[in-house]
């Protein structure tokens, strides 16, 4: 998991590839806003800036991981 530069977010993933976005913060903590499936689990988040976040999966049986760009729209 990691928040997001203002903290403002906070990006969660799971073994399954599931990466949900909660906004956490004052008036609304812990409210599930979005959610991306990738194709194997989670190992690591990167926050770019407050809009993007990078994503890096275990790779699969091929253990050569898949990064992913994830752009925060709408929120």
């Amino acid at each position: 998991m990691a928040f997001s530069p203002e903290g403002r977010f906070l990006i969660t993933g799971d073994y399954y590839g599931r990466i949900f976005l909660w906004l956490v913060d004052e008036l609304e903590c812990g409210r599930l806003i979005s959610n991306y499936v990738t194709s194997d689990q989670i190992k690591a988040f990167h926050w770019y800036d407050e809009t993007h976040v990078i994503v890096a999966d275990a790779g699969g049986p091929s253990f050569c991981p898949h990064l992913y760009l994830l752009k925060l729209e709408g929120i």
